[in-house]
């Protein structure tokens, strides 16, 4: 199911780009073209362009990339709504856990315990490990 904070291009999956969040600054698509996409209105008002993740990662290399994404996003457009504890640990030590919605809704108490140390870790040194 395609998430329904996700603007209307991004396909199915873990990452996304939020509706009405993305200012069109074109980076994260140049960051990772190969899963980013930029989405330009037909009548150049530009009312509902956006950048999406038109693909999503399959491999490391390619998680690195969607998380670099992220993090070049200069409004923080970009996020990600899984669950992979390890794709979630990686934000975390990327300084990305607010883009990371598991952190930030009811589904944080129940995945807190698996990453109390990343986060613990993260605010104490502020660096990835």
């Amino acid at each position: 199911m395609r998430n329904p904070r996700a603007t209307e291009h991004n396909c199915e999956g873990g990452f996304y780009t939020a509706c009405d969040e993305c200012i069109i600054c074109d980076y994260p698509p140049r960051v990772a073209p190969s899963l980013v996409k930029m989405f330009i209105d037909s009548d150049g008002s530009h009312k509902r362009s956006t950048c999406y993740f038109h693909r999503q990662p399959e491999t490391n290399e390619e998680i690195e990339l969607a998380l670099d994404a992220c993090a070049s996003s200069c409004v923080g457009a970009l996020h990600y709504g899984g669950e992979d504890i390890k794709i979630i640990r990686r934000m975390i030590r990327r300084g990305l856990a607010s883009k990371c919605d598991a952190l930030n809704d009811e589904r944080r108490e129940r995945l807190l315990p698996e990453v109390q140390r990343d986060l613990d870790d993260y605010y104490r040194f502020g660096t990835e490990k």
